[in-house]
């Protein structure tokens, strides 16, 4: 619950147009205070999409290291935001799904995106994708993660995958009672734990 405030608040900080008028001056990270008439406008301000927001639906966002706000939506594939323009990128761009699950970053700056209908791997600005001829279990991915030793896994629909440098390889989960893996993590000792129904 606490992530999900936090995301809230921040995606309001984000979008909103409007100004705010408070009694006490506050410091905030996503707006500006005037303190001649106590008002608070949150910015930076991104362009309407759908009446004042990026999509429908957001799933994810992500900022990579270069500072990039990579928002991948619901239907409407990824939103990119470079802190001037927005941008979308979808199938037509090569995206391979418009169901963004998960996004992150590489070691090699390569940003990658999990989606319903596979992985994309960003680079260049190009895409490469991967499904299962490329070794996924299924093409739907739900999620997807690098652990601290760099291995970029996948929970698909029908199980774990884990990226050899070219494909991705099938991995059995030991005592799983279900396939579908839908999120990925690790701990401070690097166990991996995988969430699976």
């Amino acid at each position: 619950m606490k992530a999900l405030l936090i995301g809230m608040t921040w995606m309001l900080c984000l979008y909103s147009s409007q100004t705010l008028h408070i009694n006490q001056p506050q410091t905030t990270t996503c707006g500006e205070l005037n303190p001649k008439d106590d008002t608070l406008t949150y910015g930076p301000q991104l362009p309407e999409y759908y009446n004042h927001s990026i999509s429908e639906y957001v799933r994810r966002v992500f900022t990579d290291s270069k500072g990039n706000l990579w928002m991948g939506t619901n239907n409407d594939g990824i939103a990119k935001y470079d802190g001037k323009n927005l941008s979308y990128l979808g199938s037509q761009s090569g995206l391979i799904g418009s169901q963004v699950t998960g996004i992150l970053e590489d070691s090699h700056g390569s940003i990658w995106f999990s989606t319903s209908e596979g992985i994309s791997r960003y680079t260049d600005e190009h895409f490469t994708n991967y499904t299962e001829k490329e070794g996924l279990p299924s093409a739907a991915t739900w999620s997807i993660f690098l652990d601290s030793r760099g291995t970029l896994w996948a929970g698909t629909l029908n199980g774990l995958a884990r990226f050899s440098g070219t494909a991705f390889e099938p991995v059995s989960i030991p005592g799983a009672a279900k396939d579908w893996v839908r999120a990925i993590t690790e701990d401070h000792k690097g166990n991996l734990w995988f969430a699976t129904s």
